[in-house]
């Protein structure tokens, strides 16, 4: 489903195309092609040896990221891959050496940096419109279920971990994009409700930041409500929530201690299109984004925002969190190397 967003988001943009899907079931990769015409392939290693290619896009499940990426890499061609960037942090160790040995770029597919309730938390936050940040809670989730599960995402093998690695990710990766990087953790994880052990279905954590501000984060497959991103930082002179759905940014400020004075940005066009066309509209926007990125980093020779470095550091914090949970103390984070 994911790759199928992202071949939409690619043929609809003016500075690239779309050349080649590519599913192991023919059918599949043969009824996408015909609808965004393009070739199709069911073979990865030949898909990505293909000299009209420039970007690779990796949405597979997590066993075979590594795989495809460094294959891609080796090919010379530049990689946006989605969360997680691999399974352990040693595979994502692996791909960003890659990326700097062939002289590539490598991106993660943390497409919640451009939701516009986060993008908008960020430019108040560097503003100053709080103060400085002392703490940030929030929780991601949904609620699971039998049919997401048994695809393959409740198989640890596959997945590499459960509901921390797969959508606990995305807040990680929220925390270091606002608060910079983390520094240490303490966390537990639990299996609570689905089947699937090893894999976890509830996990908390407690993350020190490098500024000094800490993030208490949750992540579950047991949000009954649905799908749920929310994250509120509090600063010196006020707090910041953000959250999706529904887009909301709320900036309350109060740097006196007397009552507090409340901005609401709501986002009424999103929202109403995403009513009207689905959160797959919402998806879609933000991966077009990532792929601009990703185009403008390639032409001005940078790495792009956020780049393979992010993706092994949030798996690394991830890691680390499982750690703690199984030695029942707080796990020191060393800088990861970016090359």
């Amino acid at each position: 489903m994911i790759g199928e967003l992202r071949a939409r988001a690619i043929a609809r943009m003016k500075h690239a195309g779309l050349r080649l899907v590519c599913d192991i079931d023919g059918a599949r990769a043969r009824a996408l092609a015909a609808r965004y015409p393009c070739a199709w392939e069911t073979e990865w290693a030949r898909a990505v040896a293909r000299e009209d290619v420039d970007i690779v896009v990796v949405s597979t499940p997590n066993d075979s990221h590594a795989d495809i990426a460094l294959h891609a890499m080796a090919a010379g061609k530049h990689v946006l891959c989605e969360k997680p960037l691999g399974r352990t942090p040693e595979e994502c160790r692996r791909m960003v050496a890659g990326a700097a040995d062939h002289g590539v770029k490598l991106m993660t597919g943390f497409n919640h940096r451009h939701y516009p309730p986060f993008l908008k938390a960020k430019a108040l936050l560097e503003a100053g419109a709080i103060g400085e940040p002392l703490s940030l809670r929030g929780w991601i989730g949904h609620q699971g279920g039998r049919d997401f599960l048994d695809r393959w995402v409740g198989n640890a093998h596959v997945a590499g971990g459960g509901t921390l690695l797969d959508n606990g990710v995305h807040l990680i990766d929220m925390v270091r994009f606002l608060l910079g990087e983390v520094t240490e953790v303490e966390g537990r994880v639990r299996t609570t409700r689905w089947e699937i052990e090893p894999c976890e279905d509830q996990a908390l954590a407690l993350l020190q930041t490098q500024g000094s501000a800490p993030a208490f984060v949750m992540s579950s497959w047991t949000e009954w409500r649905g799908y749920q991103l929310w994250l509120q930082i509090h600063g010196s002179d006020g707090a910041l929530t953000a959250q999706y759905p529904p887009m909301l940014t709320l900036l309350d400020t109060n740097g006196t201690g007397g009552r507090a004075r409340r901005r609401r940005f709501v986002f009424f066009r999103d929202q109403i299109i995403e009513r009207i066309r689905s959160y797959r509209w919402t998806t879609e926007q933000s991966f077009t984004r990532e792929f601009e990125e990703m185009i403008a980093a390639i032409h001005e020779d940078r790495d792009p925002k956020p780049d393979g470095y992010d993706g092994l550091r949030a798996v690394e914090i991830v890691y680390a969190i499982y750690e703690s949970s199984e030695k029942g103390r707080s796990i020191s984070l060393p800088p990861a190397r970016r090359s």
